[in-house]
């Protein structure tokens, strides 16, 4: 993280549209930016948490936070968004939203699978294409896909939603390179188990050693500018690297193990 409020708000400029911003490590990134004197939008479908999020930023950090709500699942999300930024210019896009599903492949519907990759694929890449361009051309900005350690292989019953989370690993890796001889910063953020919302919905238990979004948020912020991604967490670091050493399959059955050992409510 920049050491001054001014060093952030000068190198990359004064608004920051976050999504998944109320609650878990979106909500986090938003209260840090907040506290760097960078104004926010925060996007989520949750309207009156959200709307008491952004009252709450205001008051303490002495800042704008609007809030748009908006269901990134609808076809037509980024109208919405689009109309809530106006003509401010976003120079910070921090991608948070998403969610996965817990289960056998066939358990699920389509249409549940459908919704997924819209959330965590669709509007990552709609989001990161219109700002992408922008910033570019400016040769100033900055941008966070939080992705997921998962992406260091594939997991039994969570196969689409690591999926999801490999696109965003290799979409903002690509990013990097191709940005690599501009001001842009681009950096995707690899969480491992952390205390948020995620697992009610997905259906996993919080373990033991689950990391605190906001210590997660923090770590994204620090490294920002200085790697193309990096890993929250020594766990998830070993966790992540021991599964580059293995071959596919072996790599498979010991990520799906230890998944449904350690974050599974019951074995399934």
């Amino acid at each position: 993280m920049k050491n001054s409020k001014k060093i952030i708000r000068k190198d990359y400029g004064e608004w920051a549209l976050v999504t998944g911003a109320s609650s878990g490590i979106g909500k986090s990134f938003a209260e840090l930016l907040s506290d760097q004197g960078i104004n926010t939008i925060c996007i989520s479908n949750e309207k009156d948490q959200q709307a008491e999020i952004c009252k709450s930023f205001k008051q303490k950090y002495n800042i704008e936070s609007i809030p748009c709500y908006v269901d990134l699942a609808n076809e037509n999300f980024l109208k919405k968004i689009n109309e809530t930024i106006g003509d401010r210019i976003i120079s910070i896009l921090i991608c948070c939203a998403s969610f996965g599903f817990v289960g056998k492949f066939e358990d699920q519907d389509v249409e549940i699978y459908k919704e997924m990759i819209h959330v965590n694929v669709y509007s990552y890449l709609r989001l990161i294409h219109q700002f992408y361009s922008d910033m570019i051309k400016r040769n100033n900005g900055a941008i966070i896909l939080t992705s997921s350690v998962n992406v260091s292989s594939p997991l039994g019953l969570s196969a689409v939603y690591t999926a999801t989370k490999a696109f965003e690993f290799y979409l903002g890796e690509a990013l990097c390179w191709e940005s690599r001889d501009s001001d842009l910063d681009i950096l995707v953020l690899l969480p491992g188990p952390t205390r948020t919302n995620f697992q009610k919905t997905a259906g996993t238990k919080v373990t033991s050693y689950a990391m605190d979004p906001l210590k997660v948020a923090e770590i994204g912020l620090k490294n920002l500018g200085k790697k193309w991604f990096t890993i929250a967490g020594w766990r998830s670091k070993l966790f992540f690297y021991i599964g580059q050493l293995l071959f596919p399959k072996r790599r498979i059955k010991l990520a799906s193990k230890t998944y449904l050992r350690q974050l599974l409510k019951k074995n399934r």
